[in-house]
């Protein structure tokens, strides 16, 4: 789940959030019990301007942590 993260965390770095979801959503089929995972993906839904999967996520990141 760690490395689908990182990968994650390197399209978002250069933007590109439609693929960052795909590796941090593989990272939440691994491990859904991170919630750093979903606030990371949130983070991508709020820069594609998708406010109801961002809240989701959010919000699932809170019950986790």
């Amino acid at each position: 789940a760690k490395e689908y993260k990182t990968q994650g965390n390197r399209l978002f770095g250069e933007k590109k959030y439609v693929e960052a979801v795909e590796f941090y959503t593989k990272a939440i089929a691994i491990n859904n019990k991170d919630a750093v995972f979903y606030a990371n993906r949130a983070a991508c839904y709020s820069n594609l301007d998708d406010h109801e999967r961002t809240i989701a996520d959010c919000n699932e990141a809170l019950k986790i942590d």
